[in-house]
């Protein structure tokens, strides 16, 4: 197994959903593309990598389309793929917004998030999209009195320097997950 501990510039995409197939839940994900990354004198470029949205990258806010970050992590070999963990020192190098909005830490607000961000694309590819995972992300914006319309349509800006292929951006094969099983609450207040 190789490891090691590398610099990663990457340009924001967007987000979107994957599944832990172990546990069969949710996952937010963050896309990135022009991921660079430098070994002995050498540059090594992904067009496009997904990463799991941990709380390191919630912790900038949300981000928007062509904004550049830097990070540090370590990258192995795992079954078959360069998998990359223990992400640290999270910062811009390029930011493209004057406000940024914050995210919710509970992962099934986040996950309401991200279905409201990709709400029209999720309905009009017949892909899973569950209302109760965005009214438990509404709660959350309540709860610190913000308008989440502005929030959504700053995270689905387009920019003209971002290619990403959408049908390589979410999973077609959900199970169908209640966000009660998941910590949230029916009646509309989210945890965290």
């Amino acid at each position: 197994m190789l490891e090691a501990k590398l610099q990663f510039i990457g340009t924001f995409c967007g987000v979107g959903l994957g599944q832990d197939n172990f546990r069969q839940l949710l996952v937010p994900k963050i896309f990135l593309s022009n991921l660079k990354w430098h070994v002995v004198n050498r540059v090594f470029v992904a067009s496009e990598f997904e990463l799991d949205y941990s709380e390191s990258f919630v912790s900038l806010g949300q981000l928007i389309p062509g904004e550049r970050i830097s990070f540090e992590a370590d990258m192995r070999w795992k079954s078959g793929k360069y998998e990359l963990c223990n992400l640290m020192n999270i910062r811009f190098i390029y930011s493209s917004g004057d406000r940024r909005y914050p995210l919710p830490k509970n992962r099934v607000a986040l996950i309401g998030y991200v279905m409201e961000v990709n709400k029209n694309y999720y309905l009009s590819h017949d892909m899973f999209f569950d209302q109760r995972y965005v009214d438990i992300y509404d709660a959350w914006c309540d709860s610190l009195a913000y308008k989440k319309d502005f929030a959504a349509r700053q995270s689905n800006a387009k920019s003209s320097t971002t290619k990403f292929s959408n049908q390589n951006r979410h999973y077609h094969d959900y199970y169908t997950i209640s966000p009660e099983k998941e910590g949230g609450r029916r009646n509309g207040k989210a945890n965290g």
